[in-house]
C-alpha cells in the first residue's frame, strides 16, 4: 500500500543509501541512561522529518533509495509524509488511531470510483488484521514514534558509533539493543494501541517460536543524539514490513505541524476492500446480523 543524512565514525549525513554500520566500543550503562533521557526530549515537542529508503520491497522494486518528507507533532502522535515511490508520489496521513492513504496514479491500485485515498484503522480492525497482517508495521515504519517508542519501552543496551554530524549539527551515535518482547509489555501513552499491534507484528515476522522465547527478542535501532540530548536521526529495518532500512531525520523541532485528513468523499476503508467488506458494502450486513 505505502510508502533521511547519516553519522558514523566521523561520516557526514548525506543522500547515500544505508550501509552498514558497528559499534566503536561495548555497550556501556552511560550510553543506554543518554539514548534513553534523549525518548522524551524529542516526543514532547513537533519536528519535520525526511526519510530515505533502501530496499523497499514493499515499494516495488527500484534501483534507487525512496525518499520522502514531512512533519510530525511527536506530543499527538500526529504527522504526514510525502513519499516519491517509482509509481509516483504517495501522501500518507498518520494519526494516533487512523491512517489515510492517497494512492499514487501509477500505483494500479484499484479504487472505487471517484476515491483516491485509503484508511484503516491502526487499533485493530478484525478484516485489516485478517486479510493484511503487516499493514500496521508498513504503516508505523514511517512513523518516527515506532522506533522512539520501541527505544523507550524496550531498549537494554547501547553503544558508541562515534562523533559525526547531521545537517551540520553536531551529534554522537549509537547501537541501541530494542527487546521487542520488553517493548510491547511494556507500552504506554497515547500512541500504545497503534504501536503495539505494530510491535506484534514484528515479533510475529519473526516466528513464533523466537517471538515466544522466554526472553523475547531483539533488534537494533541506530539513534544520533545531538548537544540538546534530543535524538535527531534513527535507523532501523522493522521485521515483516518490507521498508528495508529506514533512515528518519528530525528537523526543526518546535514547527507547527497540520497534519489534515482528506475529504471523505474521497476515502474508502481498506475494509472495503477485504472480501467481508465487499459483502457488506452490497448490502450484505453485518456478520452478526445487525
Amino acid at each position: 500500500m505505502l510508502a533521511v543524512g547519516l553519522a558514523g565514525c566521523g561520516v557526514t549525513a548525506s543522500n547515500a543509501p544505508p550501509t552498514g554500520i558497528k559499534a566503536e566500543g561495548p555497550a556501556t550503562a552511560h550510553d543506554l541512561r543518554v539514548v534513553v533521557a534523549g525518548v522524551p526530549k524529542t516526543v514532547g515537542t513537533t519536528a519535520a522529518v525526511s526519510y530515505l529508503l533502501a530496499g523497499a520491497s514493499v515499494l516495488g522494486t527500484s534501483p534507487k533509495p525512496v525518499v520522502g518528507s514531512g512533519a510530525f507533532d511527536l506530543r499527538r502522535g500526529v504527522g504526514e509524509a510525502s513519499l516519491q515511490q517509482p509509481s509516483g508520489d504517495e501522501l500518507v496521513v498518520l494519526g494516533p488511531a487512523v491512517v489515510f492513504s492517497r494512492v499514487p496514479k501509477g500505483a494500479g491500485a484499484a479504487l472505487p470510483k471517484g476515491k483516491t485515498w485509503l484508511s484503516a484503522s491502526l487499533t485493530g480492525s478484525e478484516s485489516v488484521s485478517t486479510n493484511f497482517p503487516q499493514f500496521d508495521v508498513q504503516v508505523e515504519a514511517f512513523n518516527p514514534l515506532l522506533y522512539l517508542d520501541e527505544v523507550a519501552w524496550g531498549a537494554t543496551a547501547a553503544a558508541p558509533l562515534g562523533s559525526g554530524s547531521v545537517d551540520g549539527t553536531p551529534v554522537h551515535g549509537y547501537v541501541v539493543t530494542t527487546n521487542l518482547t520488553k517493548a510491547l509489555h511494556g507500552a504506554t501513552g497515547p500512541s500504545a494501541s497503534s504501536m503495539s499491534l505494530a510491535i506484534r507484528s514484528e515479533l510475529t515476522s519473526l516466528g513464533p517460536a523466537q517471538a515466544s522465547s522466554g526472553g523475547g527478542l531483539s533488534v537494533p535501532v541506530l539513534v544520533w543524539v545531538d548537544g540538546a540530548g534530543r535524538i535527531v536521526m534513527l535507523q532501523g529495518s522493522p521485521p515483516g514490513a518490507g521498508v528495508g532500512t529506514t533512515r528518519i531525520t528530525l528537523s526543526d523541532f518546535g514547527i507547527t505541524v497540520r497534519a489534515k485528513p482528506p475529504r471523505i468523499s474521497k476515502v474508502v476503508d481498506i475494509a472495503q476492500l477485504t472480501p467481508s467488506g465487499e459483502r457488506e458494502n452490497n448490502g450484505g450486513g453485518d456478520a452478526d446480523g445487525a
